[in-house]
């Protein structure tokens, strides 16, 4: 029987020289055979909810994937009352104790959804998501950087820790642990060369922005841990949520009060080598199911024109960009 999944997400993975690793999981779930993908909400983070959905859109076109239902979620902070929540509570209600939740950006549809049905959590098997630091930033390269998902919406995490399921929470600090290099990028020879840019431009901005010769894809371990869960540590730990403050910031506080919110939160990649080939395995086997319907990804192809003058200017500005955004401490650029 496959498992049933649901995927919240920020998705911009499908416009030029953006954020791509929410689409990377994406792909990855679809090629997972015993998976069931009920159907992807979008929700603000990498990009505002209208350039999140045009790329969900292009992306699962690309594949051929149009069947499967995208729901607009929250624009912003606090926006709970959208199509993708209602989806939400409606899905759980229907397959009581069996859908996975994979929450890859902000948690305000997750919460949209409890506010409609108070039974919401209690209807779900399980959720993982990505976000969440446990010290004040989590350094990358030549930046020491904020939480990327939680402290959008920091009410909505809140509740969403408090869910009467299991959560597994994968940090920012965790995922830092699963590297994909250039190296990796020859295992992917399967890809037309236009989608295999997609994963050159992920190296190219973190070389750009942190300084780095290789490529964090967040999300991607939130599915990874559905399917290969050996590959991480056993990790419960409670976590200081008395009220929303306690979450601020996307900060997780470890505690010893046994009245706190329990979750499960992997603090290690047992095997990043695997972790990278398990992920290429699935990639490669969506993409021979792709090839028998589609050529070409088609939609995925950039105009190089566009690419090259964007590269240019971002090549130019970064270091302006740092400059005045973050704060300067030493060797690193700090967030503030």
């Amino acid at each position: 029987m496959k498992k049933k999944i649901i995927i919240d997400c920020d998705n911009t993975m499908g416009k030029l020289l953006w954020f791509s690793d929410d689409g990377f999981a994406i792909y990855y779930v679809l090629g997972v055979p015993d998976f069931e993908l009920l159907g992807i909400t979008t929700v603000f983070g990498n990009s505002n909810i209208n350039n999140v959905m045009k790329a969900t859109k292009k992306i699962m076109r690309a594949i051929g994937r149009d069947d499967i239902p995208i729901l607009k979620g929250a624009a912003k902070k606090g926006d709970y009352s959208t199509e993708a929540a209602k989806f939400l509570a409606e899905q759980a209600v229907a397959h009581p104790g069996e859908i996975s939740l994979l929450a890859m950006g902000p948690l305000t549809n997750l919460k949209g959804a409890a506010e409609l049905d108070p039974n919401f959590f209690k209807n779900l098997k399980e959720i993982v998501l990505m976000g969440g630091i446990i010290k004040d930033r989590v350094t990358i390269g030549r930046t020491k950087i904020k939480d990327v998902n939680l402290r959008r919406d920091d009410i909505a995490a809140f509740h969403v820790l408090q869910a009467d399921c299991p959560v597994t929470v994968f940090n920012c600090h965790i995922c830092k642990q699963a590297p994909f290099t250039k190296e990796h990028l020859k295992k992917l020879e399967f890809w037309p060369k236009h989608v295999r840019q997609i994963f050159e431009d992920s190296l190219w901005l973190e070389s750009m922005i942190h300084k780095i010769d290789h490529t964090i894809i967040w999300d991607l371990l939130v599915p990874v841990y559905l399917t290969n869960p050996e590959l991480f540590d056993d990790n419960p730990v409670r976590i200081r949520a008395s009220k929303e403050e306690d979450v601020r910031d996307g900060r997780l506080y470890l505690t010893n009060d046994l009245n706190s919110p329990q979750i499960q939160m992997p603090s290690k990649v047992l095997d990043p080598e695997k972790f990278v080939d398990v992920s290429i395995r699935a990639w490669k086997h969506l993409h021979e199911i792709t090839a028998q319907k589609i050529q070409g990804y088609p939609g995925l192809k950039q105009n190089p024109v566009k690419r090259t003058m964007m590269k240019f200017f971002m090549k130019l500005l970064t270091g302006l960009f740092l400059r005045f955004v973050y704060k300067k401490e030493g060797k690193y650029y700090v967030e503030p």
